[in-house]
This record gives C-alpha cells, structure tokens and sequence, in this order.
C-alpha cells in the first residue's frame, strides 16, 4: 500500500497486557492537527477481516488497541483524513504482529512476514541498551537479513527514569 506524506507509525507489543497493541505515529504533513482526523485499522485472517476502527483527534499521535486475542496475526494501519471529508493525507505501512506471552517487556517487534524495513532486512541483530546518567534508557538494535541492506539501527528512548 502506498505511502502519501510525511507520516511514520511505529508500535509496541504491550505484553505484559497480553492481548494489547500500543501504536504510535508522528504526522509530519502541511496540516496542522486541528485540521485533521486519525483512522487507526486493525485487520486479521487470512482474508483480512475488519476487527476494530477508530477516528482519533488530530492531536492523537498514540493508541492504544485493547482486547486482542493471543496467537493471532493482527494488521494495522493509521491514515491522516482532512476533518470533514474523507480526503487521505498520509498513510502509515500496513504493519503486523502477533499477539503472545513473553518474558519481559518487547521495546520493539517485527513480525517475521512484515517487509516494512525490507530495503535493510527483517530480523533483529546486535541488541543494546545502556542507562544514561539521568536514568533514561536507551536501547537499539540492528535489521538485517541475507542479500540486503543491513544497514538501518532503531534506537528507542525510554518516557520514564528511576
């Protein structure tokens, strides 16, 4: 699906939750957020089947989607509407995940048939993290995969200190 804009959807898995999915995006485009509306869609099966859908204030830029069921593929994506008309501004990737129990807390997740970051790869390599001074963590990794890039790093900031 194509991209129109500047716009950018990140997500989290909240796995402590279990049956949750924190989206986060940031809209970069010429309209200001009194201006516009979210849509954030949530899809699943293999024929994609329309599970939730949401219009969100354009001062929105995080969501949090609630009770999904473990050990489905799920599909997401966030558009930026001018309010009062049905006009695309930007359109995130549609991107997936699966919801499941984990130790711990996921920073960041890529689902083994999301080609997203394609252009570098679609695993997980050389995992950081570090505390800095102020108690903020930080923490990056790698994407790669075979015959790619290899050549982007994610790195994350956390909200919250000691």
């Amino acid at each position: 699906m194509p991209s129109f804009g500047p716009f950018f959807c990140f997500y989290k898995l909240f796995l402590h939750l279990l049956k949750g999915l924190q989206l986060d995006w940031k809209y970069e485009g010429a309209c200001s957020s009194d201006q516009l509306v979210y849509e954030v869609k949530l899809t699943a099966g293999a024929e994609p089947t329309a599970v939730q859908s949401y219009q969100l204030p354009g001062e929105t830029s995080s969501f949090l989607l609630e009770g999904l069921e473990n050990g489905i593929d799920y599909e997401m994506s966030v558009q930026a509407l001018k309010k009062g008309s049905s006009e695309r501004l930007a359109e995130s990737p549609v991107r997936k995940a699966c919801t499941g129990e984990v130790p711990g807390v996921v920073v960041n997740y890529i689902h083994p048939d999301d080609y997203t970051y394609n252009f570098s790869g679609r695993s997980t390599a050389s995992l950081s993290i570090v505390k800095l001074p102020d108690g903020v963590l930080l923490a990056s990794h790698d994407i790669f995969w075979g015959q790619h890039g290899q050549n982007l790093t994610k790195i994350f900031r956390s909200y919250l200190t000691d």
